[in-house]
Formats: C-alpha cells, structure tokens, sequence
C-alpha cells in the first residue's frame, strides 16, 4: 500500500519504450527493462541507482509523484476557467480548495 493512505502502488508497463514503472511507496521508483536492466529515480527525476541511468521522467511524475485528489482528477487540458466566478475554479472546486486550506479567499 501507498505511504499516502489506502492508495495501491502504482505500477505502469510504457509499450512504446518497452519499460515497466513501478512505485516503490516512499516517492522512488523501480525502471526495468525487458532486457533485465533496472533503475531507482525519484519521483522528480533525480537518478539513486541501477543499471538505467536515464528515462522518461514525466512517467516517473506520473507513477511516483503526488497523488491527485480524486475532485481534480480528470483531464486538466479539458478543464475551462469559469469566467463568471472570482477564482475561475468551479464552485464544488473551489469549495474543496477552501476546505483544504489550498486556496484563500
């Protein structure tokens, strides 16, 4: 399980470069290739130790990073401002931003 609660580990197989990206919990995360070759990165991109030494780090952000809270998690390139709202976040997303303490009003 995720050291950020009830979240399973994420683990992702990237076809079109033929690596497997798998979290390891503590924001590092295990590259292997099909040829047996392996690293561990940071989340961020930073390389701690292996064979690869270097590899996609957007997948990294993706299988290591933070994770999104399920209210913003949808495609954010299909996400309009609300241009008659203050914030230009919708309301229930603003109300969560709010009660989180993300956003100031």
């Amino acid at each position: 399980m995720s050291a950020e609660g009830n979240n399973p580990l994420r683990k992702y197989y990237h076809v079109a470069e033929k690596l497997t990206f798998e979290e390891l919990g503590d924001g590092t995360v295990r590259v292997s290739s099909e040829e047996g070759k392996s690293g561990i990165f940071h989340w961020d991109g930073r390389f701690l130790s292996g064979d690869l030494t270097t590899v996609n780090q957007h997948m990294l952000a993706y299988v290591g990073g933070p994770s999104v809270p399920k209210a913003f998690n949808y495609r954010w390139t299909e996400l309009l401002p609300v241009i008659d709202r203050e914030s230009g976040w919708r309301e229930d997303h603003e109300k969560y931003l709010v009660e989180n303490g993300i956003l100031n009003r």
